[in-house]
């Protein structure tokens, strides 16, 4: 027994004085987004990597093509090639990397050429939106139009030749779902698919005749300015598996639509009173109307007619609410609730409107009214901006509902199953793309890596027809960086939560997050951007790591401070 004694005493002094097993840190990708200038001379890359190495940083992302720009030799590239024999900033970005245990991805803004400024490398290869316009602004260019691809797998293939470990691809998506319409990027799908996507503006019928319940959504004046609002509505439709097309702001096109049929509109604030009296004649005679954003306070009286309010508005900036139905009619019976962030446009009362859902706050959510021989409903807040299938799935609901009310049954969807092929048309453009990077990259060598910036829901795949989970699916990129830049911790939450609902517990192993380094401060008088609070990124990290995240990527080496670089040294540990 004294023995035994003495033999376990010894062994605890032994296990005191030797030195712990090495613990693997949870973070084991610690990576970061680094801008042009932050290694474009051998004084700024050697700035940079002592504090990526102080700041426990093993994986750096520059950039090596943007803005007209780059990083690397290339016998391909048609802008200006930054490197040269007296210095080329990726390969002595990759020795110096490298010497200090880093690795390398260099970051590629693939189908994004730049700003306004720079001259198109081929004007035939930019995108042209739904109106005929040609880029002339932001400049992507087309994934569709033969010839991109080869030429952007060739530029990538030049920066593969380094001794790089992976390849990172960023705006590996179209500008919107507005794009791309030009003639060469149309002539291949409608030579496959025997209809013209340009007819989904004002030519519907011809794409889908005799439609039992036509659903058109009001493509605005507005919009042709500020495309990203088309987006919003147009992706919303997709993601609810509406068919529908676009008509121009134009009493006559509304007046030409059917009835029974359902007429849409979104960021519809400036509706003129000869629109507004035609949206009213329509429904009068029996069609339905749907508004997805609420009504503005400076509306026509007609429209707040239509959907039995008062009028008036009183406008809450976004905050997160609860949707939950009211009472228990046949609408308000199918919409569950769900939680969300969005602003709304509460109206200025009710005149003869039905609330069928409201907030936990007591704004009306959903308002129906009949009128003449038609419906209307009206969404008193952006349905387009939430992200999650709750409120594709409302505005879904409702469409059913307003079909239900005008007697119409219907078998089939035809118009919707035009607009995924069109969607997807679009979307295996890209991912073409996608896989022969990937085979270039696994034909150097199998252990390099293809990382993709972005998120990797299914939402993407109609709001800018990128299939980054199909990817994943595939093996054909390995790393996930969806970049989630928020100051609210609320919102990171959400799209944490988001990206584990859309992947596998295997391919989460490999999802990076990439929180922002950088804030938005209005000083004097302007907004600019300054480095993050570091108390804001610890608490984004420490939500990373409690969430279940094996690293993260920063955006982006510009920001980077000494109080930021100790807090990313000890989040390391």
């Amino acid at each position: 027994m004294k023995t035994l004694v003495l033999t376990s005493i010894a062994l605890i002094f032994l296990l005191s004085v030797l030195p712990a097993a090495a613990k693997e840190p949870q973070f084991t990708y610690r990576g970061i987004w680094v801008d042009t200038g932050s290694f474009a001379t051998k004084a700024a890359a050697d700035k940079l990597l002592d504090q990526c190495s102080r700041a426990k940083i093993n994986v750096i992302l520059p950039n090596v093509m943007v803005h007209g720009s780059v990083m690397h030799k290339s016998t391909h590239y048609l802008h200006n090639v930054v490197a040269n024999d007296t210095f080329d900033p990726l390969a002595y970005l990759c020795k110096e990397a490298h010497a200090k245990g880093m690795q390398v991805h260099p970051w590629y803004s693939v189908y994004y050429e730049g700003v306004k400024g720079l001259t198109p490398c081929n004007p035939e290869w930019l995108c042209t939106d739904m109106d005929g316009k040609r880029m002339d602004d932001t400049y992507f260019l087309s994934p569709q139009v033969p010839g991109v691809n080869d030429y952007l797998l060739s530029v990538i293939k030049d920066g593969l030749a380094y001794d790089v470990d992976g390849i990172h691809l960023d705006y590996i998506r179209y500008f919107g779902s507005m794009y791309d319409y030009s003639d060469k990027g149309r002539e291949g799908f409608v030579k496959s698919y025997g209809f013209d996507p340009k007819d989904f503006l004002d030519n519907g019928e011809r794409i889908v005749p005799d439609e039992p319940f036509p659903v058109r959504v009001i493509h605005a004046e507005r919009h042709k300015s500020r495309t990203w609002e088309q987006t919003w509505v147009e992706s919303l439709m997709d993601r609810a598996g509406i068919g529908f097309s676009f008509i121009s702001e134009k009493p006559e096109n509304v007046d030409s639509l059917r009835a029974p049929g359902l007429l849409v509109f979104s960021i519809y604030y400036t509706a003129s009173p000869e629109m507004s009296a035609a949206i009213e004649r329509y429904v009068q005679r029996g069609g339905s109307v749907l508004c997805i954003d609420g009504l503005s306070a400076g509306a026509d009286p007609k429209l707040y007619k239509i959907f039995g309010l008062k009028p008036g508005s009183i406008w809450h900036s976004a905050d997160w609410h609860t949707l939950s139905s009211v009472g228990d009619g046949t609408l308000a019976k199918r919409i569950p609730p769900y939680t969300f962030k969005s602003n709304i446009n509460e109206p200025g009362g009710m005149a003869g409107g039905t609330v069928v859902a409201s907030f936990n706050t007591g704004e009306p959510a959903v308002v129906t009214n009949e009128y003449g021989k038609g419906h209307a409903a009206l969404v008193t807040f952006n349905a387009s901006q939430p992200v999650g299938a709750g409120s594709p799935q409302l505005i879904r609901t409702i469409t059913d509902w307003l079909r239900e009310q005008s007697g119409v049954n219907m078998d089939r969807d035809l118009m919707m199953a035009k607009r995924e092929a069109w969607i997807s048309w679009k979307a295996n453009h890209i991912t073409e793309l996608v896989k022969n990077v990937h085979d270039a990259v696994k034909a150097k060598d199998p252990k390099l890596v293809v990382s993709a910036a972005g998120g990797f829901s299914w939402n993407e795949h109609y709001i800018i027809f990128r299939d980054g989970r199909r990817w994943m699916d595939e093996g054909l990129v390995d790393i996930a960086n969806p970049m989630d830049y928020f100051d609210d911790i609320r919102d990171l939450r959400e799209y944490l939560a988001l990206h584990k609902a859309s992947a596998t517990a295997e391919q989460l192993k490999n999802f990076y997050p990439g929180l922002s380094l950088y804030t938005s401060k209005t000083v004097g008088g302007k907004k600019t951007s300054v480095s993050q609070d570091a108390k804001v990124v610890r608490e984004q990290l420490d939500l990373v790591r409690d969430t279940g995240y094996r690293g993260y990527t920063l955006f982006c080496s510009a920001q980077l401070n000494e109080d930021l670089i100790k807090v990313l040294a000890e989040a390391a540990k």
